[in-house]
Order: C-alpha cells, then sequence, then structure tokens
C-alpha cells in the first residue's frame, strides 16, 4: 500500500541515526501491546511521544520527524478502532492522530540542529535580537507557539465533546431510571385501587374508600408522567394509549362495583368480582406495564454501555491532554533549561570578560547615547578617584571636566562619522589633580543608526608625559651644560661621524655648523697627528671600550695646542655602541702648570730644609720619598749623607716608648698610624739610640695623604723635640703640686674663718637681740605706766618712744635679714628638678591672704622647671614677688607676671609688674646689702631682699637683672644656670 512516502525518507531510516528511532517507535508500540490488555484503548500515544523524544535528543531534529510519522502510522493501525487496520470511523481518533502529530513536530522542532544531538550547541552563545535562544529561528518559533496553540485547542475541544456526550449519556441514563420509576408507581397505584376497592367491599370502611381515591389520583398523575417521559418514543406513546385506555376500562369496573355495594348490597359486588372481569382487565395492564418496563430496560443497557464508552473516551482524552500537557512541560522545561543554561554560560562569560575588563589597569567607561555614565570599572576608579557609584548617572565631560587640544565638538563630529577616535585628552582627578590621557573612544549605533552608547578607554600617560617633557628638558640642559663648560665637545655616531659640536667647539675652531658637516675623525688638522687618532679610533671601534689621547687641535688664530680628548661609547639597551662623546679639554695651560709645579717643588724643598722641625714623607707602604735635613738632626745622624746611608736600618736603630715608659710597637709609630687613616697633633714619643743610649722627647704631628678618590697613598710627619719643653714642664708640675698644698692651707684657713663667722653670726643674733628686746620691752613699760602720769610723756615724749621702738623693731628685722643672707650664702644646695610655676602659684595664694584688702592679680605660665636647689629658689621667689606687691601699692589693680624669656638665646625666667619702677640710672645699686631706691616712709622695708636673690641666683650660676621705667613699672629677669 503506497502512503506516499518519498523515496528520500526510504534512504534515510538506512541511515544509523534514522535506524534508532526506528527501534525507538518499534519498541514504543511493543510496550504499549503488551500493556494492552490493562489499558484497553486508553493512552496509546504516550508511549509514541516518549520514542520521538528519545529519537530526537539522540539522534537529532531529521529521526525525531521521522519518529513522529512511524509513531502516527503504528497508532492509525495498532490503536485506532477498528484495530489493525488503516481505517477510522470515529472523528475524535481522527484528532488525536492530529495531535501526536503536531505534538511529535514540536518535539522535532526543538533540537538544535539537523543531524546532532540538541545537546552539541555551543553554551554561552549570545541571545538574538528578538531575545530567543541562538539557533531557532523566527519562524520556526512561531510555528511551534502555533503549533501548541493549537494542539492545545484542539485537545480543549476535544475534552469539551467528550465532556458533554458524557454529560448527554448520563442525562438519558438517567431518563430511563425515571420512566422505569413512573412504570413501577403507575402498578403500584393500580395495585393499591384493587386493593382498596376490596377493603371497602369487604368492611364498607370508608378509610379504603378514601385509599381507594387516592390511588386514582396517584395513577392518573402516574400515567401523565410516564406519557410525558416517553414522549420522545411512538412506540411507548402507543402502549400507554392502549395502557389508558386499559386502566379506564378496570377503574370504571371498580367504581361500578362500588356503586353495586352501595345500592345492592356486599352479596352482590361480590357477584361483579366473581365474573373475572377485574381480573383479566388488570393482567392486561400487567402485561402492558411488563412491554414497557422490558423496552425502558433495553434502552437503559444500550444507554449505560454508551455512557460508559463515553466518559471512557473523555478519560482517554483527558490523560491524553494530560500526558500531552506534561510532554510539553518536559519540553519545554528542557528547552528553557537548555536557554537558562546557554544564558547561564553567556552570563558567565560575560561576568568573566567583565571581571577582565574590571581589572584592566585602564580606565574602561562606557556611557549611553547622551554620555550618561553606565559602567566604571577600577581601573576608572584608581586613575581618577571616584567609585562606580558616585559616577554613575553623570555625564563624562561634566564629571572629569575635559579638555583638549582638539575641540569637544569635533571629537564628537569624527565620533558621528567614524565611529571611533583616538587621542590625548586633560581630564581633572576627584582631588583635584590634573592628569593626561591617552584616549579610545567607540560609538554603538542602534539599528535606526542613532547612538546607544559610547565606550571610552582611557590610559593615564602623565608620567610618561613628564619624562617625555623632562627628557627634553634633559636634553636642552645638557644642551645648554654643555655649551656652558669649558671643554670643546662633540657627538658622533656609531661609525665616527660626528653630526654635533658645542658652541665652545665653534668659538675655538672659528668654524659654523656648515662648516663642520659631513666631518668625522678627519676634523683632526694635524697631518702627523692624523694616522695616531685613526688607528686609536678604528681600534675602540672593534673593542668599544673608552679611550684618552692627546693631539694638538688648531684654533681660529691658527695656533696648534695640545688637547687631550676623551672618548666615551654610548650603548643603547643591548650594550651596543650606538654614539660616541668625546670632550677636548686644553691642557696647554695644564702644561704650563706642571712646569709651575716642578719649580714650586723646588723652592718647597728649599723652604723644607730650613725649617727646624723635621719633616718626612712616605709612600702608601711606609717607604720615606722625602725628608729634610732637619730630619737627621731630630734622629740624631751626622749628617742628611749619613741618614740616607741608614735609612733602611731605621727600626732597628731606634727605640721608641710611649710617654708612660710601655715599648711602643712598629704598628703605634707615626707612619704606621698614619697609614692607617689616623691623624695626631702633638702626640709625643720617648726615642733612645740603640747605638749611642741617647735618649729625648719627640712630639709628632702626622696625617695621611689621600689622593682624588680619598685612598691613602701616603704619610706626612713632622716632628720636634721637645725634651728641654718636657724639663721645663717638670719643673712647672713640682712647682704647682707646692702651690695646690698652698691652697689646701689657705682653704683649711678659711674654713676656720667662716667657723667664726658663723659663731659670730650666732653670738650677733643673739647677744644684739637680748638688748634691743630690753629697749623694746622698757620703752613699752614706761609708756603703759607714766604717759597718764606725767604730762611731759604727752605729746613729743610720746612720739619720741614710740620712734624708739620702731628703731629696735627695725634694728630686730635688719639683724634677721642679715642672718638670713648669711644662712642663704653658706647653706648646702640640694639640686633637683623644680617646678617653679607650682611654687610661684604657691607663694602668690600666701600673699593673696596676707594683703586680703588688695586687689592682686597673678599670671603665672604653668609649666615653667628649672634645676636647682628648691628650698633657694623658692627663697629668691618669694622676694621678688613680695618685691612685686610691695611697689604695686598705690595702684588700685595690681598685676604680676611670671613667665619664660629669652636672653642672649639663653632660656630665662621673668617677673613683671604695674608698680612704681625705678630710674635705670641707679640700677647698678639695685641688688646690693641695704640700698634702697625709695623712702622708708613710702616703702618699708630694709633693703636685703633683691641681695638675697642675688645671692642665691648666683649660687645656681645664674645672673639677675632689671629693667624699669619710673611710674611704668619693673622687670626683673634670672636665669638659673645650666638644666644639669
Amino acid at each position: 500500500m503506497d502512503f506516499g512516502i518519498p523515496a528520500g525518507f526510504i534512504e534515510k531510516l538506512a541511515k544509523p541515526r534514522y535506524v534508532l528511532a526506528l527501534l525507538a517507535v518499534a519498541g514504543a508500540v511493543g510496550l504499549r501491546l503488551a500493556l494492552d490488555p490493562l489499558l484497553g484503548t486508553q493512552s496509546p500515544y504516550l508511549p509514541l511521544a516518549a520514542a520521538v523524544l528519545v529519537a530526537g535528543r539522540l539522534g537529532g531534529r531529521g529521526p525525531a520527524l521521522g519518529a513522529t510519522a512511524l509513531g502516527s502510522l503504528s497508532a492509525w493501525y495498532f490503536f485506532v478502532e477498528p484495530r489493525f487496520s488503516f481505517t477510522v470511523t470515529q472523528p475524535y481518533d481522527l484528532v488525536g492522530l492530529g495531535l501526536f502529530g503536531v505534538i511529535g513536530v514540536g518535539i522535532s522542532l526543538l533540537e538544535a540542529q539537523d543531524g546532532a544531538p540538541s545537546g552539541t550547541a555551543a553554551a554561552g552563545r549570545w541571545e538574538n535580537r528578538s531575545g530567543g535562544p541562538v539557533g531557532v529561528p523566527a519562524v520556526r518559533r512561531t510555528a511551534m507557539l502555533a503549533g501548541g496553540a493549537l494542539a492545545i485547542g484542539i485537545l480543549a475541544s476535544l475534552l469539551w465533546s467528550g465532556l458533554t456526550r458524557s454529560m448527554e449519556a448520563e442525562r438519558w441514563v438517567e431518563h430511563t431510571y425515571q420512566v422505569l420509576n413512573a412504570v413501577t408507581s403507575v402498578g403500584s397505584s393500580l395495585e393499591v385501587a384493587e386493593t382498596s376497592q376490596r377493603g371497602y367491599l369487604l368492611t364498607g370502611d370508608d378509610r379504603y374508600l378514601k385509599s381507594y381515591r387516592a390511588a386514582l389520583a396517584a395513577e392518573q398523575a402516574g400515567s401523565l408522567a410516564l406519557r410525558r417521559l416517553t414522549a420522545d418514543s411512538r412506540v411507548q406513546q402507543a402502549r400507554l394509549k392502549d395502557f389508558d385506555r386499559l386502566a379506564q376500562t378496570r377503574l370504571a369496573v371498580l367504581d361500578s362495583t362500588i356503586q353495586v355495594s352501595r345500592q345492592q348490597g356486599l352479596p352482590a359486588a361480590i357477584g361483579v368480582v366473581r365474573t373475572d372481569v377485574g381480573k383479566e382487565l388488570m393482567d392486561q395492564l400487567r402485561a402492558q406495564l411488563h412491554a414497557i418496563e422490558d423496552e425502558e430496560r433495553g434502552l437503559l443497557h444500550r444507554r449505560t454501555t454508551e455512557a460508559g464508552l463515553a466518559d471512557s473516551r473523555t478519560r482517554w482524552i483527558l490523560g491524553l491532554g494530560s500526558g500531552s500537557l506534561v510532554i510539553l512541560l518536559l519540553l519545554a522545561g528542557a528547552a528553557l533549561e537548555r536557554h537558562i543554561y546557554r544564558l547561564h554560560q553567556a552570563e558567565k562569560l560575560l561576568a568573566r570578560q567583565a571581571r577582565l575588563i574590571d581589572l584592566s589597569h585602564d580606565a574602561v567607561i562606557t556611557a549611553d547615547g547622551k554620555r550618561v555614565i553606565t559602567g566604571w570599572n577600577t581601573g576608572a576608579q584608581q586613575m581618577y578617584g571616584w567609585t562606580a557609584e558616585e559616577a554613575a548617572g553623570k555625564t563624562i565631560h561634566e564629571l572629569l571636566h575635559t579638555s583638549s587640544n582638539v575641540a569637544i565638538a569635533e571629537i564628537d563630529r569624527v565620533l558621528a562619522g567614524a565611529d571611533r577616535w583616538e587621542g590625548e585628552l586633560v581630564h581633572t582627578r576627584a582631588d583635584g589633580r590634573q592628569i593626561v590621557a591617552e584616549s579610545r573612544q567607540v560609538l554603538l549605533r542602534e539599528d535606526a543608526g542613532v547612538a546607544a552608547g559610547y565606550l571610552e578607554i582611557n590610559r593615564d600617560i602623565t608620567d610618561r608625559r613628564r619624562a617625555e617633557d623632562a627628557l627634553r628638558e634633559s636634553a636642552k640642559q645638557f644642551e645648554t651644560l654643555a655649551n656652558g663648560i669649558p671643554q670643546l665637545c662633540w657627538m658622533a655616531n656609531e661609525d665616527g661621524w660626528i653630526f654635533w659640536y658645542n658652541e665652545r667647539w665653534y668659538q675655538y675652531t672659528g668654524t659654523t655648523p656648515k662648516d663642520m658637516e659631513g666631518w668625522g675623525w678627519q676634523a683632526v688638522h694635524d697631518p702627523q697627528a692624523l694616522p695616531g687618532v685613526m688607528e686609536r679610533w678604528q681600534a675602540s671601534l672593534t673593542s668599544g671600550e673608552p679611550f684618552d689621547m692627546v693631539f694638538p687641535l688648531r684654533g681660529a688664530d691658527g695656533v696648534f695646542r695640545p688637547f687631550l680628548t676623551r672618548v666615551m661609547p654610548v650603548r643603547d639597551g643591548d650594550g651596543k655602541v650606538v654614539r660616541w662623546f668625546g670632550t677636548n679639554t686644553d691642557i696647554s695651560e695644564q702644561r704650563q702648570t706642571e712646569e709651575a709645579l716642578r719649580e714650586s717643588r723646588t723652592k718647597l724643598e728649599a723652604a723644607l730644609a730650613s725649617m727646624t722641625d723635621a719633616v718626612f714623607i712616605s709612600d702608601a707602604e711606609g717607604r720615606f720619598l722625602h725628608f729634610n735635613d732637619a730630619f737627621a738632626t731630630f734622629h740624631r745622624f751626622q749628617s742628611k749623607a749619613d741618614c740616607h746611608k741608614n735609612l733602611g736600618d731605621y727600626p732597628a736603630i731606634l727605640e721608641v716608648s710611649l710617654p708612660g715608659g710601655d715599648p711602643a710597637p712598629l704598628e703605634q709609630w707615626a707612619v704606621p698610624r698614619a697609614l692607617r687613616g689616623e691623624t695626631a697633633i702633638n702626640a709625643e714619643y720617648i726615642l733612645r739610640r740603640k747605638d749611642t743610649g741617647e735618649c729625648w722627647v719627640g712630639s709628632y704631628s702626622f696625617a695621611p695623604i689621600r689622593d682624588a678618590h680619598g685612598a691613602i697613598a701616603g704619610s706626612v710627619v713632622v716632628a720636634r723635640d721637645i725634651t728641654g719643653r718636657k724639663r721645663a714642664e717638670e719643673e712647672i708640675r713640682r712647682l704647682n703640686t707646692d702651690l695646690e698644698q698652698r691652697v689646701l692651707d689657705r682653704t683649711a684657713q678659711l674654713a676656720a674663718s667662716n667657723k667664726e663667722l658663723e659663731a659670730f653670726a650666732y653670738s650677733v643674733s643673739h647677744d644684739l637681740r637680748a638688748p634691743l628686746r630690753g629697749i623694746d620691752g622698757w620703752t613699752l613699760a614706761l609708756l603703759e605706766d607714766y604717759c597718764g602720769a606725767c604730762e611731759k610723756l604727752e605729746g613729743k615724749g610720746r612720739k619720741y618712744l614710740d620712734r624708739v621702738r620702731s628703731e629696735t623693731q627695725r634694728m630686730g628685722h635688719l639683724i634677721d635679714d642679715l642672718l638670713q643672707l648669711s644662712r642663704i650664702t653658706r647653706a648646702e644646695m640640694h639640686r633637683g628638678a623644680v617646678n617653679l610655676s607650682a611654687t610661684a602659684e604657691s607663694i602668690a595664694a600666701r600673699l593673696r591672704e596676707s594683703h586680703p584688702q588688695r586687689r592682686l592679680e597673678f599670671a603665672i605660665r604653668p609649666g615653667l622647671t628649672a634645676f636647682g636647689d628648691a628650698r633657694l629658689l623658692e627663697v629668691a621667689l618669694t622676694n621678688l614677688l613680695q618685691n612685686a606687691v610691695k611697689f604695686t601699692g598705690p595702684r588700685e589693680q595690681a598685676r604680676i607676671e611670671f613667665e619664660a624669656a629669652e636672653c642672649d638665646g639663653q632660656p630665662a625666667f621673668a617677673i613683671r609688674d604695674n608698680g612704681v619702677g625705678f630710674d635705670m640710672a641707679y640700677a647698678g645699686t639695685l641688688f646690693g646689702a641695704f640700698q634702697r631706691l625709695h623712702n622708708e616712709s613710702e616703702f618699708p622695708g630694709t633693703g636685703i631682699g633683691l641681695a638675697t636673690v642675688q645671692r642665691v641666683i648666683h649660687r645656681h650660676g645664674g645672673r639677675v637683672w632689671a629693667q624699669a621705667e619710673p611710674d611704668r613699672g619693673a622687670n626683673f629677669y634670672f636665669t638659673v644656670g645650666p638644666d644639669r
């Protein structure tokens, strides 16, 4: 039988992939036939759909389409009623076949390409512009969507049709049951009517009559319902017509029997019953009802069968639809999974590329069509200082303050025309620093040609620009330096052709740059020197080593002068000589200098010969190169010739000792020490000639001689015989010893005098105080006892006595101050760190308490410290602050300051007040004992306070002085000597 299958399809079936599809379909048909006893005609397409899926996944699109065709033919032949034939009797079977074909084609189209498994599609492809997976054309996707929609529509239509048929079948089954119930009800009503009629006839009870009448009414209602239910059947309607006629007859017999019973009595009624007319009618009625019932039961069996078939078909359609949906979902899930996998791979690829872009040292910036920043990598953050969050949403040129030699509008014009631009821009970083960026920009367009975005890759070349500028500046400086030095400089290429001279060359030779074009070593004017120059040059070309040579060079005046030429190779990174740099130094003056040096050497030797001190010079090995005539005298040689003769045995002739008398080994002598780099002035040695035994003392001054590189090249030693001086010093030491003894004796005498002075002070403090206390006491007694009794003691007499008491007390104060001054001079000092600020604060507090009626303001700088005796420094500060308080007495508000000062670069302390001050003409007597610059009546005191301050400061190694103006306040300064 020809089904119209193309020959190419048969050829394809011979291929392994199509054989695989054929085997998959055969396996599915075999599995379904094996399950046929359980499934019947249900679910024939699920195994076949699985076979299509397997063929597509393992073989590709072509085998999947082949499996779809084979599966459709197999389902048509094996499972569509009538089975095992290519015949279709039911429309829904054709729909099922079509639905299976659509699903199979959909599965096939989901594959990546014909002839290859769908899984071979490369993961990580980009999505196309339509947003679908790569490799699925738009037409295919549209067909897939349309096929899926059609399949779902057909499936929904089949399902609705099946459900409708099932419901209709169920309704007819229910209708048949209603007819059967109506038949039973009519029969029952007739039986009840007959039974009630007999009960009435036998008993005459009206209750039976009522039951009879109810049964009649029920029978009539049942007959009406039965006629209505069987209205669709003419056979049943005919039977019901006969039934109604017989029923009416039977009911008439019943009614006539009841009438006979009422009119003629019970026996007459029984006679009517016994005629069997009613029995025959009831038998006929029952026969009619049985016929109707049998007809309905036949309909019930047929309709029940049809309802079961409809329900089975509905369940099959439902199963097919559910299976199809499951397959579609599986296929969609597989497609989505594959698509998600591809998207995931693409995302991973994009993430790697984005990470690589982010890790780039260059600044990579993306922007939309309005140059609003949308992307900002780590290189941009490091280059410009803004984070990606800070840069996002801002315009590139506004954020970076872009400037360039080329106008921004010109850059945009180039981008609009060529989509690319490269150049240099000046950008401003977040910290305000400007940088030079090498920028490459690309314009991305949409399909309509409208600018969709910009890609800008910038590289910071600020350092490179600075290096280039520095290189140009260095070249400029080199040329300036080369033009400024006195040497003649030039530069040649690797072949020796000179291409640059400095200005000094042109000045000396009298040539111009044009004259020197193309010159090489042939610039040597002296024909005799030229061969030697060329020989050295050729040798240096081979070795690449620097070299020096001397040759004459003619100047602009035509005179040849000797020049020292130094040629240095200039190498590249590989060590290859690419240039030569040379300098020509005029050594004519050097030659003259050398001549003058020789003359000077002669004069120096003459000067050394005239010196009385021994001078000798050695080389780096300690060998004597030169010594003067005094050298022979110093070492007790007979003459300089004798010295030359014995110079080789010099260490063996002398015995040298240190000043303490210990032998000095050879390495401790002057020359070895100088060659080790030591320098000494007046180092003493004791020398003794071993041959004569003569001993003398020498004073040596020695130092190393260093070359231009700082290395020791020799030594110079100057020696002097100080034997006479040492003898004089010994005599002086003896005299000093005698003097020290006399000082000790005088010190002991001074100590005894100090003890006597202390005893005298003690005697004064006690012996003078007693008479003074007596005078004061007797004067007070005289005032208290006789002032009121004696009129002569009133007035002037009382004043005289008060004056006596005042002078007596003043004398006591003088004695106290003298004793304090004496104690300060003799007191033992205990030095340590003293916080002068804290001491001054304490003194100021006491002064405020002792002068409560005055407004005293103290300004004391914190943290002022000194190194000294805390008790004595407190005495000095107390006197100075008391003095300031006293002489600010006339002020309504006194201000006294204590702060740090500086005098001749040394730290000092200052106490300032706004008191009455004094005339600096009397400043010299200010610190003397009992010296006063104001009247006793104005400012009482003994004149000892400042003298005490001076003693304390002098004992600390410092000094004290004052500066003031009358009525402008006074400033007192003092130092405390060293910190330690």
